[in-house]
């Protein structure tokens, strides 16, 4: 599974490796919006906390089954 974390910076001291366990992980500090759709392209899964996803950035993602 290829998950993708938007904003890791937001969430502070919260441990995200276990998220390792669960498939291929890009972890991204912060995404702006004209990068958003770029690192969200292959992603099964995307976590976020404060990037905003709408619907151009939901067709960029074609196997996307989560946010």
């Amino acid at each position: 599974m290829n998950i993708v974390i938007l904003d890791a910076l937001t969430y502070g001291d919260t441990p995200l490796e276990g998220f390792n366990t669960l498939g291929e992980v890009s972890v991204y500090q912060t995404t702006t919006l004209e990068e958003t759709a770029e690192r969200v392209r292959d992603a099964e899964v995307i976590v976020t906390n404060k990037v905003v996803i709408n619907d151009t950035v939901m067709e960029s993602a074609p196997n996307l089954k989560l946010i």
